[in-house]
């Protein structure tokens, strides 16, 4: 499925906003890199990915390599 597809579909989209305003965090090792490539490219600009080091912002799904 493209992020395109993702978007236009409105039930992804609403649970992908609601994920967006929560605080996620991820950590992983390298098979995780690959799932975390695909979250953001699904999700295009409708949630926000960061690797993190510090604090977990609000509104991110976070992931760190352990």
């Amino acid at each position: 499925m493209s992020a395109t597809a993702v978007l236009e579909d409105r039930s992804l989209r609403e649970e992908l906003h609601l994920v967006a305003r929560a605080r996620v965090f991820f950590a992983h090792r390298s098979v995780g890199a690959g799932l975390v490539d695909g979250i953001a490219r699904l999700s295009g600009d409708a949630m926000r990915v960061a690797e993190v080091t510090g604090e977990l912002p609000e509104g991110v799904f976070g992931h760190a390599t352990l």
